[in-house]
Order: C-alpha cells, then structure tokens, then sequence
C-alpha cells in the first residue's frame, strides 16, 4: 500500500505508460490514454498523484496530473501561463 493507499485495480488493468493525463472530477478522476479512450476512476486525483512516478507525471495545476512526455510545450496566453498538450488541450497553470 503505497502512501497508505489501495492501488486501484484499474492500475493493474493498464499500465501507467500508457496514460497521458488524469483528471479530477469531483471525487472521481477520469484517466485519458494514449488511443484517447476515458476511463473513469473512483479513486481522487490526490490518490494518483501519490501512486504516479514524478519524474513521469507532473501536477499542472489543483485538476490536472499529465505525463510529462503528453505535454507539446508551455505558452503565455492572455496574460497566463499554460502548458499545451499533444492532443491540443490548453491547461492554465496556477
């Protein structure tokens, strides 16, 4: 038990390289991976940014932990710093 924390089975079922971003929805986290299939999870966000390798997976802000390859590059748009993903997605950082 890593960090005092269940492993979700959904870990064992899909391993960690293959997902690009998590992120928070409510107390569920939705899990984006590199064919662009969701998947969402009962567990928080907050249990996957404990359970996820940091030097793989970077927490952009308070809703967003994104596998560091997934992000294309960081930007300042309308007086805010961002981080563009692959897929196109723009994610403000705090």
């Amino acid at each position: 038990k890593p960090y005092g924390h269940e492993i979700p089975k959904l870990l064992a079922e899909i391993s960690s390289y293959q997902i690009t971003q998590l992120k928070a929805d409510a107390n569920n986290t939705q899990l984006f991976t590199k064919r662009g299939k969701k998947i969402v999870s009962g567990y928080s966000l907050e249990i996957f940014n404990d359970l996820c390798d940091e030097e793989s997976f970077v927490r952009v802000n308070r809703s967003n932990l994104v596998m560091v390859s997934f992000i294309q590059n960081s930007s300042f748009e309308q007086n805010k710093a961002c981080v563009n993903l692959k897929n196109g997605d723009l994610l403000e950082l705090p």
